[in-house]
């Protein structure tokens, strides 16, 4: 019996650790474009804001993870206006920590903008994190203006909207609670209370080559194997 659950305990931590070299693709694009209109600020509620998106063109690839603890990079370009705000060759860290979500099956996700698709979809779903943005993460918030030295954070992020019958439009709200993070708090305030002058933010945007990964951390496979544990020994007994 206990050689049995030895060798069980064995496939199941190298289960794992097969497990944690292999990065899941969460998001990625070879090309979206479109315009945003982003409104809410200057209203006194600094963590809700809307966007209405317009003339989308271009696939978007989605997958929903299981709850769990995960390591997050990306790569690739963004436009804003024109203006380049990101150029990332190659993989770079984004966050450590707790992901999890609300509403959403597990599962991949894909999505073709461009092209009619007959009638309105509405969408609600939550994401919830706990952990540490990355080094890189938190220069590239500095280099904005923005020169937070706490790298931790957790909250919920609540996203609902619908996508339009047309398939080139999407309307889309981002209410953020529960934020323990003074950083992202303090940034949500400064946009907020910023534009006072004006509570929308008008764009062209561009996205190319994105490319978002996650990769299970340690504490997560652990997890998985002692589970995969568990039911084995409980078949074994049976």
């Amino acid at each position: 019996m206990l050689k049995s659950l030895s060798r069980i305990a064995s496939v199941a931590v190298l289960a794992a650790a097969c497990a944690s070299a292999q990065a899941t693709v969460v998001f990625s694009t070879p090309s979206l474009t479109g315009d945003v209109v982003v409104t809410g600020f200057a209203d006194g509620t600094p963590g809700t804001f809307g966007a209405a998106f317009t003339n989308l063109l271009g696939t978007v690839h989605a997958v929903a993870l299981p709850d769990g603890d995960y390591a997050v990079s990306g790569k690739g370009v963004a436009r804003v206006n024109g203006v380049e705000v990101f150029n990332i060759a190659n993989y770079q860290p984004l966050y450590t920590g707790f992901l999890g979500s609300t509403g959403l099956t597990p599962g991949a996700y894909d999505f073709a903008f461009g092209a009619p698709i007959g009638v309105n979809v509405p969408f609600a779903f939550s994401i919830n994190y706990d952990g540490d943005a990355s080094a890189q993460v938190m220069a590239g918030l500095a280099a904005l203006g923005f020169p937070f030295v706490n790298p931790d954070g957790a909250g919920t992020l609540a996203i609902s909207g619908t996508f339009g019958a047309d398939g080139t439009s999407a309307t889309v709200s981002f209410t953020e609670s529960n934020l323990t993070w003074a950083g992202f708090g303090a940034m949500l305030w400064m946009a907020d209370g910023g534009l006072q002058s004006n509570n929308s933010l008008t764009a062209r945007f561009e996205l190319r080559d994105i490319s978002v990964t996650a990769v299970p951390e340690p504490g997560s496979l652990a997890l998985v194997g002692l589970s995969l544990l568990g039911l084995a020994a409980t078949r074994r007994r049976r």
